[in-house]
């Protein structure tokens, strides 16, 4: 009895080791998967980043050339003005088209390299200080008020530039799966670049600087920060304790976990930055797509009217149908009550509200009553009227959608060619011409084409 009762108290702390072991080894497990998924996580998050910074410079390269197609349809449209009589007195009033504005960057923009890099990977540290440098120098090289004081900070942001490059050079060379971060990097240096090149710029060209202008109290004040911030870092002593290895475990993997923590959230606002300036440009690509239809559209038509007016055998309008226009948001009808004005009335009446219907080359018709026998389009005052006797170029009208169960009607002779939506007035319904923009075309009144079956169907065009 007595030797059972050793060997069970022997293996008693055999056992207990066995445990604790076995516990340690399940805790280092969990450790270790809980900083593999952190690790992936932090992976997955930089090349999701690198895909949307890489997805924002595509849509700006999309934005700028945006830009220079609409300056190259601005001009085009221009010259085409020109090249009629009234186009070139227009011409002569109006001032030429400039060029797109170049892309740039203020003091005051609202998308500014951040003064501080907050949780970025160990290997980006010394390239984010470096850039955090560089910006700090730029903005007191903004703030300064006379021109020694930016000579000697320009000086001082050259080297700071440099020093951020060869750092951003070395992160690059260094740390190739931190891609996203070096090309963050590079565009907030262009940027700062930028920025001191335009400070510069509003300094006068002092020349050669003295040698005595860098040794002043400027360079010691821009200076006196950084040295002071370098004498502060003084290594303590820490008094080395017995710590227990559990203990030790826990707060090393606390800080492998919040390293990893840190870095994704540092990841989640550079993204969320990203997608709200996407988001931006976005818009603007929006609006700048619909300017681009537009100017295409008008450039198309004063292009085809000046092949017509320059045309040896013009091409000749071949009849359509009959139809009655219906105004969409009042329900009333297009009319011409008698030889000069056209009407929206609110009852359809088969002869006022008919109209035949004759198409040119491409999208380009004209409208004749059949009551009055006038072509409706613009007088000479450029006002809507239905007293031509004939279809000439005044009276050409396009449609804005090939949908003309609802669609905008624009007059191709209004705004000296460009064209000019029609519009409604809301208090007594009367009917103008508008201009050719988007704004005009968003206000412009939509209308239904309703043919009509009528009997008798001319076979020619009669005047």
């Amino acid at each position: 009895t007595h030797n059972v009762a050793n060997d069970t108290m022997a293996s008693s702390p055999h056992q207990e080791q066995q445990q604790q072991e076995q516990s340690a080894h399940e805790r280092q497990e969990e450790y270790l998967a809980a900083q593999r998924a952190a690790v992936e996580a932090v992976y997955v998050g930089r090349e999701t980043l690198q895909r949307s910074v890489e997805q924002g410079e595509q849509l700006r390269r999309a934005e700028t050339l945006g830009g220079e197609t609409q300056y190259k349809l601005d001009k085009a449209g221009r010259v085409l003005r020109g090249m009629t009589w009234s186009g070139w007195v227009a011409n002569m009033f109006t001032k030429p088209v400039g060029a797109p504005p170049e892309a740039g960057v203020s003091s005051s923009s609202s998308n500014d390299p951040p003064l501080v890099y907050d949780y970025v990977p160990s290997g980006c540290q010394e390239t984010a200080q470096a850039v955090q440098n560089y910006h700090a120098n730029v903005k007191v090289l903004e703030a300064c008020e006379t021109d020694e004081q930016k000579e000697t900070c320009a000086t001082i942001c050259d080297t700071m530039l440099h020093a951020a490059t060869k750092a951003l050079d070395e992160l690059k060379a260094n740390y190739p799966k931190l891609e996203a971060y070096a090309f963050q990097f590079e565009k907030d240096v262009d940027q700062l670049r930028r920025r001191q090149k335009f400070s510069q710029e509003q300094t006068r060209k002092l020349g050669h600087i003295p040698a005595s202008s860098t040794e002043g109290p400027n360079r010691t004040e821009l200076f006196s920060s950084a040295s002071s911030e370098a004498s502060t870092k003084t290594a303590s002593a820490i008094q080395q304790e017995c710590i227990d290895p559990r203990q030790q475990e826990q707060d090393q993997h606390l800080a492998i976990m919040a390293q990893s923590l840190g870095e994704l959230g540092s990841i989640a606002q550079n993204l969320q930055q990203s997608m709200n300036q996407q988001g931006e440009t976005i818009d603007s690509l929006d609006s700048m797509t619909d300017n681009i239809t537009e100017k295409t559209r008008m450039v198309t038509r004063r292009a085809d009217r000046l092949v017509q007016k320059r045309s040896w055998t013009p091409v000749k309008p071949t009849f359509h149908s009959y139809v009655a226009i219906r105004h969409i948001q009042s329900g009333r009808y297009l009319a011409a009550l008698d030889a000069k004005d056209l009407y929206l009335v609110p009852r359809f009446h088969p002869l006022t509200c008919v109209f035949a219907l004759w198409k040119r080359q491409g999208s380009i018709f004209g409208i004749k009553n059949k009551h009055s026998s006038r072509w409706a389009g613009q007088s000479l005052f450029g006002t809507l009227a239905s007293s031509a006797t004939s279809f000439g170029r005044r009276e050409e009208w396009e449609a804005g959608d090939d949908d003309w169960s609802n669609t905008q009607l624009l007059c191709a002779s209004a705004g000296w060619g460009a064209g000019g939506y029609l519009q409604v007035r809301e208090k007594d319904f009367g009917l103008v011409i508008g201009g050719c923009t988007v704004e005009d075309r968003n206000k412009a009144d939509h209308f239904q084409i309703l043919e009509q079956d009528v009997a008798a169907l001319p076979t020619e065009l009669q005047d």
